[in-house]
């Protein structure tokens, strides 16, 4: 289960409206995962804890990894570590990092992807499955269409892997207004203050608009 916006509401809120849901859901399957796209886990963890057969979940560095690991001893645990926390942080404090998620969360895996050819195999996927729906809701009548890449999220790939890998296709639809920046399926909490400022500069260097017509043709 993707709960990649969970963040986004009060553990209290999703107690009431998505635990339900979750557990129905987590009752179909012999194993079942949580996706958190790199929240803090904290404030949710007992609540997750309430889910029927948790197989796999995977939290940010900034959660109390010892604490989940003791509630979920039996499932298969991931802590996310974003690129740019790698390009941001030295080495030694990287090797601190990988030091407390060993002695606080082993076994358990470290999900990171910056390589160039992993992106490209990602975008290319994305792109593939995208046009594929596009095709399917435009015959079906639907005029209007929601493209999200969440290979794209600002808080999975790097600033220098986004300039690089989604500006491209940014130029390519946006000088008739054909592209929408965000963020991706959500803006987690601990999303990296460089990769909203790389977002917001290019978003006012090249995304001004005056009714529907690009103000600044010149993208380079």
């Amino acid at each position: 289960m993707s709960n990649c916006v969970v963040s986004m509401v009060s553990p209290e809120q999703y107690e009431e409206f998505v635990l339900p849901p979750d557990r129905a859901l987590s009752a179909e399957y012999a194993r079942f995962g949580v996706h958190t796209c790199n929240w803090v886990i904290d404030p949710y963890a007992q609540s997750l804890r309430k889910i029927e057969r948790m197989g796999y979940l995977d939290t940010g560095m900034d959660s109390d990894l010892a604490r989940v690991k003791r509630l979920f001893p039996d499932a298969r645990r991931a802590v996310l570590y974003t690129p740019g926390e790698v390009e941001a942080k030295s080495l030694a404090r990287i090797a601190a990092d990988l030091r407390r998620v060993a002695e606080e969360y082993a076994p358990c895996d470290i999900v990171l992807a910056d390589e160039p050819d992993i992106i490209n195999a990602l975008m290319d996927k994305g792109a593939e499955i995208a046009v594929e729906r596009a095709k399917f809701n435009l015959e079906r009548g639907i005029r209007i269409l929601r493209l999200n890449d969440s290979a794209g999220n600002m808080n999975v790939i790097s600033p220098s892997a986004w300039r690089e890998f989604v500006f491209p296709g940014m130029r390519a639809g946006g000088l008739d207004g054909g592209f929408a920046l965000g963020s991706g399926c959500a803006l987690p909490r601990g999303t990296p203050a460089e990769n909203l400022i790389a977002a917001r500069d290019t978003a006012l260097k090249y995304g001004i608009y005056r009714n529907g017509i690009l103000q600044r043709r010149s993208i380079a």
